[in-house]
């Protein structure tokens, strides 16, 4: 093939002097010859806010506007993807680049200063690497102030390992501030009780040592043994019940010809009769007969679920080791499945927080649009439980309950299942839980509360998203549709909180910048938290249209797991324009007039004073994590159209 050079340098440099405005387009090459902001503020009389957030808009337009170029040279990349790196030190400069930063991209490469030391990058490529993203070199930063780049396989939404020194990480506060802090992290699975953490311990090892070192695989078998458990205790419970009664006995799951499917039962079989009947008999009753019979929302989710322990000693030992957990240390099967779900390194602190600001009533209809691996809607029926104990022995209330409060749709079917069961060990058998790509089918019909933690590494398919969502996101940007299909899933005078990745309440972007105006001026947004140890924005508004003018909350959490929860939603429900006034604290009001004057943006960082003060060593890293994932998203899109351009011309092969 003939070798074409797609260096990007010299086409960023034209697009940037032809369609940005003069000053923007000065700035940006500025900060490519090295100036700092401070320098370029001083240069053209401006604040230094002013220039990042002109640097940052500027940059936006620019690498939208570098599509084709790019585009051009991933379609040569494509062809070569599998090649080793004698290929690679023949590419042009350009395309070395884009293809040295996919494959350290996609391997979770950490920081530019590392990048700089990888042999494989010659002198000329580091410089213009430096140049391509507007690194300031000179001044580099330490190991410590680097935030990890983002990691296909663990999402830079994922919570940092907790500070050892405590003491270190609070801000110096005067008596008249409110204390936020917690005095210990209260989210990790290192603080729990050592006996918690004994037994949690010991039943990941027996996993372990039956050859099943996957985290979430771990989580799966775990938590398909809990759900057999969860049966049999439920069988117990009715039996000791109808007893007390004086009623017959009516067997809830097992009938006469499946005893032995019962955990209780499991003790008197020896190893390889355990290990057999799991595989003959109880896989196939609970995957077809209780799948069927039963209204248990998880069993209907578990047709592509297998056991795979094979080894019978390490089956029994599995076993031995819950009945330790749930018996000897006392723990509910919801207690072990959050503790689990901590030890898999999934972070349940940012679904606490958004359930515990839903607020959810009994008569509300609550939906989670994008569920991941945490507790779920499991944290809204724990607090309703806790609120409405009197209320919930209603028949009513509790049939509402149980039945149809509490929604998730998505298409992570191992999510779907974690979610099932964090409310099934709640008393929720029966939630309506299905594997639905919202963006192509809307559910059918609207709920009261709505929230979603939409991932930056969200995907869709052009071809399978409805004309609702298209109309709204005229661009292919999977976040903003995600958002918008939300909003079509609330009632109206409904609330809506929706976590998002950082900088998308700023982008600059036209379809951003639409849907940010749809939000701000035909809804009422109650507020914006600014969460940077988790790089999320959580964005909470009610479906009803705002008085003329009002005001928009804003917070920071600066670390979620040593914040104090309550105190946050404390804070957001007593929020007022006369107590929160003071732009340099962590919780200001800001006026909507000021936001639709500034692109409707709902960056905390614009309107915060003490954000703009600020040392800039962290923007740059930032900058090259967002470029980064923004490659890894083009990637992902132009795959898709290869395949598709595929398809069609084996599809025209045919037809000859």
């Amino acid at each position: 093939m003939e070798e074409k050079d797609y260096g990007l340098l010299p086409s960023i440099l034209d697009i940037a002097k032809e369609n940005l405005h003069l000053r923007t387009a000065r700035i940006i090459l500025r900060r490519m010859e090295g100036a700092s902001l401070r320098d370029i503020s001083v240069e053209e009389g401006i604040t230094r806010s002013e220039a990042r957030s002109t640097e940052k808009s500027g940059l936006e337009r620019l690498f939208s506007s570098c599509e084709e170029v790019r585009e051009d040279a991933y379609r040569y990349l494509y062809e070569h993807y599998h090649l080793e790196d004698e290929f690679y030190e023949s590419l042009p400069d350009g395309t070395r680049i884009l293809y040295y930063l996919k494959n350290r991209f996609e391997s979770g490469f950490g920081s530019y200063e590392r990048a700089m030391e990888d042999p494989l990058v010659s002198q000329s490529i580091q410089q213009e690497l430096s140049h391509f993203y507007l690194i300031e070199t000179t001044n580099p930063l330490s190991e410590e102030e680097i935030p990890s780049l983002s990691d296909p396989k663990s999402d830079t939404e994922e919570s940092p390992s907790p500070v050892e020194d405590n003491s270190a990480a609070a801000p110096d506060q005067t008596e008249s501030e409110v204390n936020y802090l917690s005095e210990e992290d209260n989210y990790d699975f290192d603080v729990l009780p050592q006996y918690v953490k004994d037994a949690i311990n010991d039943l990941w090892s027996a996993f372990q040592a039956s050859g099943i070192t996957e985290e979430d695989k771990i989580l799966e078998q775990a938590g398909f043994l809990l759900f057999l458990k969860y049966l049999d205790d439920a069988e117990l419970k009715n039996t000791a019940e109808s007893f007390s009664s004086g009623l017959a006995v009516k067997s809830l799951y097992f009938d006469a010809a499946h005893q032995n499917c019962r955990w209780s039962f499991f003790h008197d079989m020896e190893p390889t009769e355990l290990a057999e009947t799991m595989q003959n008999v109880i896989m196939p009753f609970v995957k077809k007969d209780l799948r069927v019979d039963s209204e248990i929302t998880y069993a209907k989710l578990l047709s592509n679920v297998h056991l795979t322990i094979t080894d019978p000693s390490q089956l029994s030992r599995v076993i031995t080791c819950i009945d330790a957990i749930t018996v000897s240390a006392h723990l509910s099967l919801s207690t072990v499945l959050e503790a689990l779900i901590r030890k898999a390194s999934y972070d349940p602190v940012l679904m606490d927080l958004t359930c515990k600001l839903l607020d959810a009533r009994l008569d509300d209809t609550v939906c989670n649009m994008y569920p991941e691996v945490d507790f779920g809607l499991g944290t809204v029926s724990m607090d309703l439980s806790q609120k409405y104990p009197e209320e919930l022995e209603k028949v009513w209330n509790r049939m509402h309950f149980r039945h149809d409060m509490f929604h998730t749709f998505g298409t992570d079917g191992f999510a779907l299942r974690m979610n099932a069961l964090a409310l099934l060990f709640q008393g929720i058998d029966s939630p309506e839980i299905e594997a639905v790509d919202v963006l192509d089918s809307a559910p059918s019909t609207q709920y009261s509360k709505v929230i979603a933690k939409i991932s930056a590494k969200a995907t869709s398919n052009p071809n399978y998203v409805r004309s609702s969502v298209k109309k709204m996101i005229t661009s292919n940007i999977p976040v903003l549709m995600y958002m918008y299909a939300c909003h079509e899933a609330l009632v109206e005078d409904g609330l809506c909180i929706l976590s998002v990745p950082h900088r998308t309440l700023a982008d600059a972007s036209g379809s951003h910048i639409k849907l940010r105006e749809f939000y701000v001026r035909e809804n009422s947004v109650a507020g914006v938290i600014y969460i940077p140890s988790v790089g999320r924005d959580l964005l909470i508004y009610q479906k009803t249209e705002p008085s003329s003018a009002y005001n928009i909350w804003f917070f920071e959490i600066e670390d979620l797991h040593k914040c104090d929860l309550e105190k946050v939603v404390s804070a957001y429900v007593s929020r007022s324009e006369d107590v929160d006034n003071d732009r340099a604290s962590v919780s200001f009001m800001v006026p909507s007039s000021e936001i639709e004057a500034a692109d409707y943006s709902l960056d905390y960082e614009r309107y915060s004073e003490q954000a703009q003060t600020e040392t800039e060593n962290y923007d740059d890293v930032e900058r090259l994590d967002d470029v980064l994932r923004r490659i890894y998203n083009t990637q992902a899109e132009i795959d898709r159209h290869i395949a598709k351009a595929k398809q069609l011309i084996n599809e025209l092969r045919e037809t000859l």
